[in-house]
Formats: structure tokens, C-alpha cells, sequence
């Protein structure tokens, strides 16, 4: 049998594995090194820490409850901020941390004097949604050192779901997510009423290569820091699935955002995106749109409504235009109210000449208009400065019957300022494309 020496005794200076003497007959147990596929367990290894010791390393993925002492090597994809709690039972503090190597992933947790050691110490790639049944405690006999030789590690895992698959998860599901962030909103803030306390919270607009959007809540430290304004290609891990208006995504303090991440995925999209494939999505989120390029844009000339025949099918049809206002009605912006001095109800037309108060029970041939104002030049203003101005309108038609005759209602659910850059550059796109085909 031959034999190649490829590193002396002298040179590794340490025990490999768990040698035996050999018995002729006797039955020795393979050897294996780290595995090479993520999800599968290797056998130990050895790492080198900062204080040039080596240690026994093992995979995560070969952890369990009945193993004490050993050492893994991982890279550390999320770190929480610390939490604290105080009940009938004592008060007390915590962070949780995910960690990932080339066989599996898992979260550790650490508590109270465990905090104060590690959470300085800890830095992150930020990283979450851990796909493994155990989870590791910190206690006093745990040490964390930095590992000088983990360029092997992986850095994340994802398991993407497309956009367009969204609407097939079932409500309150985590997924991982990736697009393009075509849009966002300004933080706002809102008063939680379980504790009412006020955090910020933002929506984001979210697009891929299936050309179907969808909104994404962000909250907290994520909804005040975010920068949208290089459109970056954004993955979200451990989002959960909303119903709230149509299909839509809120961003947990669990999940973790990681912008333009290095992987095959993105550059794909990104790609895609600035290649002028994105002009227009369908959005899977009924929610209202941040700009010209929102979330929520099915951008359509009143032309193309109309000759699409918008707002025929039982649900209503939604698009954004960007129209010019030549005329306002403001005798609309008053209702016809109840005649009585008492009373400012307003009246519903019988259309038999009679005008009927529910408030008063009573049916009268005549109305008055009403409307709450303090200052008619103030009125007047608003009406004057709309006229001739551009703006993009988000708008609601249907067809709706009322005595027996059915016609098309349209309803501006929202009107935006033109933001002129990002209307030029869609409209740049749009003629490339048109000249391509």
C-alpha cells in the first residue's frame, strides 16, 4: 500500500481526529472533514482562533441537546438589538444572534451578564430566518473568539420566493424575499395601542422579473434608516405575509433587509431593472403609490382606459395617469343638505323631486347646499392654483348601475406632485422599448 506524507507530525503539532491502534480485524470508523453542502453535517475540524490555539471543530448541523463542550466556527448573519423584560418573576435582558457555516444554520441567544459580554463583541452581516429545530443558549462557560481562517464560511442562504408567488403563501408565513426597490414612502409616524407607543413606520415597493410589486412594510430603526434613493436590488429574509390591502410583506424585528447582496440573484435583477424591463408592474398590494414609479403603477393615458374598456368586469380597475387639470367643478365640493335650520344632514335625491333627511324621517322638495368654511378667498385659491397644473392621479373605475342604468364611475383615490426626473427617465425607457420591438 502506498502512502503519501502530506503534512509531518511536527508541522501539525496536534492530535487529528480520535486515533486508535490498529488490531488487525478490528473495524475503524471513517473520518470526514467539513461538508461541502449546506444542510448536511460533516464531521470535526480543526480552526484556528486569534489567540493562535486550535480547536475541535463541529458542524452545526451535527449539534444536538446531548452534546457539551464543543466548538463551532460560523459566520454571525444577524444580531437583535437587547431586549428587556420585567415581570412578577424578576426582570432580566437578552439578544439573539444567527449564525450560519457550511452545514446548517442556527440561532443563539444570550442572557443578562451574557449581554454585556458578548453583545460588544458581536458584529454581523445582517442576516435571519434560521432554518434549524435547535437553538443554543450563551451561559458563563461560553467564549466567542474571532476564527482567522473562515473565508470557507457562507455568508447567507436563501430560499427565494417570487413576487408573483406571494398571492399562494398562506397568510402570517415568513418568506425570503428579493427586488427591486422601485419606490418607498416617507416614515411616518404611528401610535401602537396595545402599549401606545410610537414608532415609524414606511412602505416600500418592491419589483422583480415577474413585473408584479408588492408593498412592504418596514418599522422602527429599519422604517427611520432605510435609503431608497439609489433603487437597490433589496432581499428580505423572514418577512411575513400580510392580507392587509390585497398580498403584502411586513418586515419584522426578527427579519433582516440586506441591500444588493452578493449573490447571482441580484446582479441578474439588476440587470434586468436597468436594462429598462421595469417600466411598468402590476402591483399585488392595494395600497396607495409612493411616486412615478411606485408600487402600486398600472400606468395608463386616459386614451388607453378608455379603449381598454377599464371598469367592465365585476372588480374595479385601478391605474395611475399623469393628466392635466383644465377645469375643476367646486360646486361639488358642497352637499345637498337637510332645508330645516337644525339640521345640516345631508339629503338622499328620491328622484321623484323629493329629498329625503333620514336624521329628520321626513321627504322635502327642496334642499340647501352646505359645506364648512371659513374663508371663501382661501377657496377660491385652491381652485385657481390647480388650474392648467399636471399631477399623477391615482384612479378607481367601475361600473356602477343605478336605476337600471350602468355607467363607468372613475374615483381619485390619490393625487401626487410630478416628480419630472423619474417621469422623463420612464418615458426615455418607454420609447427604447417601443423602438426595439
Amino acid at each position: 500500500m502506498e502512502l503519501e506524507v502530506l503534512k509531518s507530525a511536527e508541522v501539525v503539532g496536534v492530535k487529528i481526529g480520535n486515533p486508535v491502534p490498529y488490531n488487525e480485524g478490528s473495524t475503524v470508523s471513517k473520518a470526514y472533514g467539513a461538508s461541502k453542502t449546506f444542510g448536511k453535517a460533516g464531521g470535526p475540524s480543526l480552526s484556528n482562533t486569534s489567540g493562535g490555539t486550535q480547536s475541535k471543530v463541529v458542524p452545526i448541523a451535527s449539534l444536538t441537546p446531548y452534546q457539551f463542550k464543543w466548538t463551532i466556527c460560523a459566520h454571525v448573519t444577524n444580531k437583535s438589538q437587547i431586549c428587556t423584560w420585567s415581570n412578577s418573576r424578576g426582570e432580566g435582558k437578552r439578544f439573539s444572534l444567527e449564525l450560519v457555516d457550511e452545514s446548517g444554520e442556527i440561532r443563539a441567544t444570550a442572557f443578562n451578564e451574557q449581554v454585556d459580554k458578548f453583545f460588544p463583541l458581536i458584529e454581523v452581516n445582517k442576516f435571519t430566518a434560521v432554518k434549524n429545530d435547535f437553538e443554543m443558549t450563551f451561559n458563563n462557560e461560553t467564549s466567542v473568539m474571532p476564527c482567522e481562517d473562515g473565508h470557507h464560511l457562507p455568508t447567507v442562504q436563501f430560499d427565494l420566493t417570487g413576487i408573483d408567488d406571494l398571492e399562494n403563501k398562506m397568510k402570517d408565513s415568513l418568506v425570503e424575499i428579493m427586488g427591486i426597490c422601485k419606490s418607498y414612502e416617507d416614515a411616518t409616524k404611528i401610535t401602537v395601542r396595545s402599549n401606545n407607543r410610537e414608532v415609524a413606520k414606511r412602505n416600500i415597493y418592491l419589483m422583480d422579473t415577474s413585473r408584479k410589486v408588492v408593498t412592504a412594510m418596514l418599522w422602527g430603526e429599519d422604517a427611520d434608516k432605510f435609503d431608497g434613493s439609489r433603487q437597490p436590488v433589496l432581499a428580505i429574509k423572514g418577512a411575513r405575509v400580510s392580507d392587509f390591502g390585497g398580498r403584502s410583506l411586513s418586515v419584522l424585528s426578527s427579519s433582516t433587509i440586506i441591500a444588493n447582496p452578493d449573490i447571482p440573484e441580484a446582479y441578474k435583477l439588476r440587470g434586468w431593472f436597468d436594462a429598462g424591463q421595469a417600466l411598468d408592474g402590476v402591483s399585488i398590494s392595494d395600497l396607495k403609490s409612493g411616486s412615478v414609479g411606485g408600487g402600486n403603477t398600472n400606468w395608463k393615458t386616459l386614451y388607453e382606459v378608455k379603449f381598454e374598456n377599464l371598469g367592465q368586469s365585476n372588480k374595479p380597475d385601478y391605474f395611475s395617469s399623469v393628466a392635466t387639470v383644465v377645469y375643476p367643478h367646486k360646486e361639488n365640493c358642497m352637499y345637498q343638505a337637510c332645508p330645516t335650520q337644525e339640521c345640516n344632514k345631508k339629503v338622499i335625491d328620491q328622484q321623484n323631486g323629493l329629498y329625503r333627511c333620514e336624521k329628520c324621517d321626513t321627504e322635502f322638495p327642496n334642499f340647501k347646499y352646505h359645506m364648512i368654511l371659513s374663508n371663501e378667498q382661501a377657496f377660491e385659491e385652491v381652485f385657481q392654483n390647480a388650474n392648467f397644473r399636471s399631477f399623477i392621479f391615482r384612479v378607481r373605475v367601475k361600473v356602477e348601475t343605478y336605476n337600471e342604468e350602468s355607467r363607468i364611475k372613475a374615483t381619485v383615490m390619490d393625487v401626487k406632485s410630478v416628480d419630472y426626473r423619474e417621469y422623463g427617465r420612464r418615458l426615455v425607457l418607454s420609447i427604447r422599448r417601443s423602438a426595439s420591438m
